[in-house]
């Protein structure tokens, strides 16, 4: 569940940047997974 955390928030911070860059992005659900596992990991 903290792993599934963080790297959504990883996710959403990453859409906000390209939002605030004025970039369109959908969910980078790749990014989202890998960085899912890199938690999962550390815990």
């Amino acid at each position: 569940m903290i792993a599934r955390s963080c790297a959504g928030w990883e996710a959403h911070l990453m859409m906000l940047l390209a939002s605030i860059e004025g970039v369109p992005i959908k969910f980078p659900f790749e990014r989202f997974q890998s960085t899912r596992a890199r938690y999962n990991e550390m815990i």
